[in-house]
């Protein structure tokens, strides 16, 4: 339908305040079920959206044959919106000639039928685009997820060259997309029958006569980037070869400026690497700072009593009752505290939302001193640090208790308490007590079956934490919790205790080091120093930075001894108590 002339702008009725663009061919449905009715578009955006953000919802809505039609409502701004609109076009009229441009191009989009846009001075930038759906089609990300680990060599290399020459193609046409990823590219089929591909969310794209160097090369790392956890960096190359011209023996020159052959396809393919790398490091730390603010995931409250950080799909009121009068001073103290330590104490609770009651653990910070207030009135409380570490880890994979909300409480004259609410992890224990319990009573071969077991994971879990770039500086055997596997016989692995992790672009040996002497002095003497050697063995492969792993072992060993840490004897207890194990 993409070759059909564009309809007439007009407004069908004088009650509308909306100008349409009909494609010929279903304007006499539009007119009788949409037009004029767009109170029924945003009711329908409300009942079952697949999206839902601040800025647009995503719905689907009937056509007249039985197909039906995917709804992109750009929702109003204000004031700053309706100048926007008025000075470079609402995105749903950007959008709308993008993809006409590049299905004359002869790139494949999603076909957009029709448009509505809001003429008011006061629509604020509104409008409704609407998009053929396409029932078989699913994006690139989700489909990789599902197929990757069944794709062939030779499969994977077409999908690869085929994704590099789409994006060549985009290029070469002169529409640069500014949000290029594997989410936005629509796959029709299946990945290892030549599925067909199609670019979608072209809101943002904007056409140049040529797309300059270093946006070619933003483009790809992205879109690499994207690919690179469910793609493997062969893939990758492959992907850029196709693109850069030599999946087909590199004789077209035409897409490569004079510059940058001189700079040679390999290089520029190392430099897409390395902006591939730095992408993901800044979109971490956009997305760990997301939860600080109001977003589609996030909600965000303010008031006299203090300032409320909590996930959109919880109702701020039922988590204010939650901390306030169960928990708070004006509650009835109904909740007994798991732990409790001078400066927090740590309770279990029961909230309602997200469509159940569910549990939920709920920690209170307590400022001790004046620094602690000058930290929290400053927004560097210990609260607020775990709450953005948490969304922090879960960005880039790390597996730990899903922060739910956050409180802080107003004083009169100086900051008050703090409360994090946080999912509760339950049949999991703290990693020391787990070790205890899952050796005891095992002898011989299942023993040592089982301490492998559980080196494994204790090892790549830390492996992976120090490999995203996170150092926790408190990584103690009881801040891991752990949990037997589901049906592998594995064992699951959480981190606890946030407040002291901070995020880079890599871990310094000293600090892997001092983490490693941490863990080691505080798992129980169930573990043997054969598997304490074997757990630094896993932790190490492929880590650059254990050259000399001699050296390593030592410096562990030292800061282990340095610590002191007293484990508890095997056998009966002897007077004196516990003694000390190095």
């Amino acid at each position: 339908m993409s070759g059909a002339p564009l309809g007439t702008l007009r407004v069908p009725f004088e009650a509308s305040a909306y100008r349409w663009r009909i494609e010929d061919g279903v304007r006499a449905h539009f007119e009788r079920e949409y037009v004029g009715r767009e109170e029924r578009l945003r009711e329908a955006a409300r009942r079952s959206p697949l999206k839902d953000n601040l800025a647009r919802a995503i719905f689907l809505v009937p056509g007249a044959g039985g197909e039906r039609y995917l709804v992109k409502w750009f929702k109003p701004r204000g004031r700053r919106g309706a100048l926007a609109a008025w000075l470079r076009g609402t995105p749903a009229r950007r959008e709308w000639a993008n993809q006409r441009r590049l299905a004359a191009a002869g790139i494949p989009t999603a076909d957009s039928v029709a448009l509505a846009e809001c003429a008011g001075t006061g629509g604020g930038g509104e409008a409704f685009l609407f998009v053929q759906a396409l029932p078989r089609a699913r994006n690139l990300r989700d489909a990789l997820r599902e197929e990757a680990a069944g794709l062939g060599w030779t499969a994977r290399r077409s999908l690869a060259e085929r994704l590099g020459r789409l994006v060549r193609a985009m290029h070469a046409a002169g529409f640069e997309h500014r949000d290029l990823h594997a989410g936005n590219v629509l796959v029709e089929g299946r990945l290892g029958a030549e599925p067909k591909l199609h670019l979608i969310d072209l809101h943002r794209g904007v056409w140049k006569p040529r797309v300059p160097t270093l946006a070619r090369l933003r483009a790809l790392s992205q879109f690499v980037d994207s690919l690179l956890p469910m793609f493997s960096r062969a893939d990758g190359l492959r992907l850029l070869q196709a693109y850069f011209g030599e999946a087909e023996g590199g004789t077209d020159r035409g897409m490569l400026t004079p510059q940058e052959r001189a700079l040679g396809r390999r290089r520029l393919t190392r430099i897409v690497f390395r902006l591939a790398a730095t992408f993901r490091a800044r979109l971490h730390a956009r997305r760990t700072l997301r939860c600080l603010r109001r977003s589609s995931v996030f909600g965000v409250k303010r008031g006299p009593g203090g300032a409320l950080f909590y996930r959109r799909t919880l109702a701020s009121r039922d988590v204010l009752e939650l901390v306030l009068h169960q928990l708070g001073p004006h509650g009835d103290g109904a909740a007994a505290a798991e732990k409790t330590l001078p400066d927090r104490s740590l309770f279990r609770a029961r909230l309602a939302g997200e469509g159940r009651v569910s549990e939920v653990a709920v920690k209170e910070f307590r400022p001790g001193g004046v620094w602690d207030w000058v930290k929290s009135a400053l927004g560097h409380g210990p609260a607020r640090r775990a709450w953005v570490a948490a969304h922090g880890l879960a960005v880039r994979g790390q597996p730990t208790a899903r922060g739910l909300a956050l409180f802080e409480e107003a004083g009169a004259e100086s900051p008050g308490r703090s409360f994090l609410v946080s999912e509760w992890l339950g049949g999991a224990l703290p990693a020391d007590r787990y070790v205890e319990r899952t050796l005891a009573g095992l002898e011989g071969r299942a023993r040592w079956r089982a301490r492998r077991a559980l080196i494994a994971a204790l090892a790549a879990a830390v492996r992976s934490l120090h490999r995203a770039g996170v150092h926790h500086h408190d990584l103690k055997a009881n801040n891991l919790l752990l949990a037997a596997g589901r049906g592998d016989g594995g064992h699951r692995v959480w981190f606890l205790d946030l407040d002291r992790v901070s995020f880079g672009r890599r871990v310094t040996p000293r600090s892997k080091i001092k983490a490693l002497a941490q863990l080691n002095a505080s798992l129980p003497g169930a573990l043997t120093r054969t598997d304490r050697l074997r757990f630094f063995r896993a932790y190490a492969l492929g880590d650059r930075d254990v050259r000399e792993a001699r050296g390593w072992i030592r410096e562990i060993q030292a800061r282990t001894i340095a610590r002191r840490h007293v484990w508890p004897c095997p056998g009966p207890p002897q007077p004196g108590g516990a003694g000390k194990q190095k």
